[in-house]
């Protein structure tokens, strides 16, 4: 059987390869045409766009060993690895007042001042816009304050160029997409954090809405060479750290990074890379201080840390010694980590982990059998 020759889309520089071949093969516009009735699909005539400009558009869209492609710009970093590129789009989740503004703030004075709480600025007079929709006036201008005290000696001037708080707790979702477009169009950011995407869609259940929404976004930062970084609450269910609805389902599968702040001991806030495309930052921790301004927390995190962990072991091992008690002194180990995950509510293998940390100080393992005393025999 005489082998058929396939029709392509031509690579960008080359002639159309298929216009060569058309006495032997079929128009590869006409097939396309007898495929678009087979499968029930418009020609994309109705969207504007002639078979022509659909060719190369997919044309300019291929990528092979010859292309040719700006490097990847940076905007921030902790620790030496990239966490906000130009081109992209992010999200932070969170629950409620879990810290997800602190974050906020601390990407906001990095990217004005050069650096702070660990994270650094990889490109010089980045301008950025704040846009809030969840918030009073007199709430974000507390944020502007913060910012400002917390930039150091920048001057007002520099600020309010290259900063903007946008405060659109009266406009829906009917509106907030121009109103973003409309930010970026006239002042050209470097950077936008879009605080409060759920209200930019009518419902966060609302799957082509929220894919319509990633899509424009995502288009945005292309066509303007900045990045939007976009916050959005967790889901309620205990234990169920996935953002919310089908906007934070298709915000978490096309963002390049979604951060998670949470609240730990000593209202410390800590900030973790959950998903990535590429590589993960460490953990950050913040806090305020008795200034009211936020700070590193690393060193009080270790500390609060270290004070939870002796604290739980301490209630853990007095659990065991009552459950030893209990059954006359001695019992198996595997009986005791049964007995301590059902007081506990913890997992049996996990709890048979703490045993072994707390062995050789009141509780001790001698024949297979875990006792009060690192006696051989006891006296019953």
């Amino acid at each position: 059987m005489e082998e058929q020759k396939l029709n392509r889309i031509p690579l960008p520089g080359e002639e159309d390869v298929n216009q060569q071949n058309s006495q032997e093969t079929a128009n590869p516009d006409e097939e396309y045409r007898k495929y678009l009735a087979k499968y029930s699909l418009n020609d994309l005539s109705s969207h504007g766009e002639s078979m022509d400009e659909h060719k190369r558009i997919l044309s300019e869209s291929i990528i092979t060993t010859k292309t040719k492609l700006k490097p990847v710009e940076t905007l921030l970093s902790v620790g030496g690895v990239s966490i906000i590129e130009r081109n992209d789009i992010y999200g932070t989740k969170g629950d409620p007042k879990s810290g997800k503004t602190t974050f906020n703030s601390v990407l906001i004075t990095a990217a004005l001042n050069g650096s702070f709480c660990g994270v650094e600025a990889k490109s010089e007079n980045l301008k950025v816009i704040y846009l809030d929709t969840e918030q009073k006036p007199q709430d974000t201008h507390r944020i502007l304050n913060r910012v400002k005290t917390m930039c150091g000696d920048l001057s007002d001037d520099y600020i309010d160029s290259h900063f903007r708080i946008v405060t659109l707790r009266k406009r829906n979702y009917t509106t907030l997409t121009h109103d973003l477009l409309r930010l970026v169009t006239d002042c050209r950011p470097d950077l936008i954090i879009a605080d409060g995407i759920a209200d930019f869609v009518d419902s966060i259940n609302n799957e082509e809405a929220s894919n319509l929404l990633i899509h424009r976004m995502l288009c945005i930062v292309e066509d303007f060479n900045c990045a939007i970084i976009n916050m959005i609450h967790e889901n309620k269910a205990y234990g169920d750290h996935n953002a919310k609805g089908h906007t934070g389902q298709i915000l978490t599968q096309k963002a390049a990074a979604i951060f998670e702040t949470q609240k730990t001991s000593g209202d410390i806030i800590k900030v973790k890379c959950t998903e990535s495309r590429h590589m993960s930052m460490s953990d950050l921790f913040l806090m305020y201080d008795k200034q009211g301004f936020i700070c590193d927390a690393r060193e009080a995190y270790a500390v609060a840390k270290k004070e939870a962990e002796s604290k739980k072991t301490a209630e853990y091992e007095a659990m065991a010694i009552a459950i030893v008690k209990e059954v006359g002194g001695r019992i198996k180990r595997a009986d005791l980590a049964t007995k301590m995950a059902e007081k506990s509510g913890k997992d049996r293998t996990w709890m048979s982990t703490q045993i072994t940390n707390l062995l050789g100080k009141k509780l001790f393992e001698i024949n297979g059998m875990v006792q009060t005393s690192n006696q051989t025999e006891i006296d019953f």
